[in-house]
C-alpha cells in the first residue's frame, strides 16, 4: 500500500509540469479508494460556476446541472464553505455531521437529491487545495453506497496526498502565472514614451513600463496606494474609479464596456493627463481564474 501511495505522489508533481498527467493521477485515486467518480475543479462562487480541470465518472449531462445543482440554499458545503472549504480540511459525509451536530445533513440536500443520488453516488471525500478572492479548488471522490463510507485509515492517506495535490498546483499556478505575464509582451512597453499599466479587475497594479513608474514616483496626478491605482487628488478619484468600472466584465447593466477616456487633473502640475482604459484577455488560463485585466494608457493631454 505505501508503494502505491508514492506512485500517486511522483505522478502528483509530475502533473504540475504536465497538465495532461491528471488523468493518471486520478486514475490511481480511484484504484486506491474504490471510487466511482474522481474531480479536480475549481468552484467560482461569484459567478456560481464550476471549472474543470479534470473529472472522471461523471457524464456530460450531470456535469451541465452542476451549477444549478450545486449552488443551492440548502446545500450544506455552500451553507458552512467558509469553514469546511479550507485547504488542509479533509471533508467527508460524517465530518459534515459532527460539524452541523445533524445526522443526515447531506442527505436532505437538493445537491445530493437530485444530482448525487441520481449517479449512484452517496459518499464523499474531498480537500480543498486553494480558496482565494471566492475560488476553491477542491478534490473530492465520490462513492457509490455499496463501497461504503472512507475509513479512517483512508481519510489519513486521503490528507496526506492531497497535501501533495495543494503543493503540486502551487507550482502549476506559478509556471501558468509566468507563462500569462508573457504572452502580454510588457517588455516592449518600456520604449513607449507615454505611461502603461496592466491593473487587475480591482485596481491593483499588475505591470507599469518605465514611463508609468517615472510618473507614480513623483505622483504626477496618479499614486499607488496600497498597491492599488489612484488619484493624486481625492476629488478626482471617484471619475478614476468609474473609469475603470466601466472597462470590467462586470461593468452592469448601462454602461459601456469597450475602451473608456478621462482627463484626469495632475494636482500642483499644470495641465492635465489622459487616460485611456481598455480590457484584455489574460489568456487560456487552465488553473487561474478567468478575469480579464485592464490595459490602461497615461499622456499628456498636449
Amino acid at each position: 500500500m505505501a508503494d502505491r501511495w508514492e506512485e500517486i505522489t511522483e505522478s502528483i508533481y509530475r502533473a504540475a509540469l504536465e497538465p495532461g498527467a491528471w488523468s493518471d493521477v486520478m486514475s490511481m485515486m480511484k484504484a486506491g479508494f474504490r471510487s466511482q467518480a474522481e474531480t479536480f475543479y475549481f468552484l467560482d462562487f461569484a459567478p456560481r460556476k464550476v471549472r474543470p480541470v479534470h473529472l472522471c465518472g461523471i457524464g456530460d449531462g450531470w456535469l451541465a446541472r452542476f451549477d444549478e445543482l450545486y449552488f443551492t440554499p440548502d446545500n450544506p458545503w455552500c451553507i458552512h464553505s467558509r469553514e469546511l472549504h479550507r485547504p488542509g480540511v479533509v471533508r467527508t459525509n460524517e465530518r459534515l455531521d459532527a460539524h452541523t451536530h445533524r445526522n443526515g445533513t447531506l442527505y436532505r440536500s437538493v445537491y445530493y437529491n437530485e444530482w448525487m443520488r441520481p449517479q449512484g453516488l452517496r459518499y464523499s471525500i474531498g480537500n480543498t487545495l486553494l480558496a482565494q478572492d471566492g475560488t476553491v479548488a477542491n478534490v473530492t471522490l465520490l462513492r457509490a453506497p455499496e463501497e461504503g463510507t472512507f475509513s479512517p485509515d483512508e481519510v489519513l492517506a486521503f490528507e496526506r496526498l492531497t497535501r501533495h495535490f495543494e503543493r503540486a498546483l502551487d507550482i502549476a499556478i506559478r509556471l501558468e502565472s509566468a507563462a500569462l505575464q508573457g504572452e502580454r509582451s510588457t517588455r516592449a512597453f518600456d520604449e513607449l514614451a507615454h505611461g502603461v499599466v496592466i491593473l487587475d479587475p480591482r485596481g491593483r497594479l499588475q505591470y507599469a513600463n518605465r514611463a508609468a513608474q517615472a510618473r507614480l514616483a513623483r505622483g504626477d496626478g496618479l499614486a499607488l496606494r496600497d498597491g492599488v491605482l489612484g488619484a493624486t487628488l481625492a476629488r478626482e478619484q471617484p471619475r478614476l474609479e468609474s473609469l475603470l468600472r466601466k472597462v470590467l466584465p462586470d461593468a452592469g447593466p448601462g454602461l459601456d464596456s469597450g475602451p473608456a477616456r478621462l482627463s484626469l487633473a495632475r494636482g500642483d502640475r499644470p495641465g492635465t493627463l489622459v487616460l485611456s482604459a481598455m480590457r484584455v484577455a489574460s489568456g487560456q488560463a487552465r488553473y487561474l481564474a478567468s478575469r480579464a485585466a485592464i490595459l490602461m494608457t497615461i499622456a499628456d493631454a498636449a
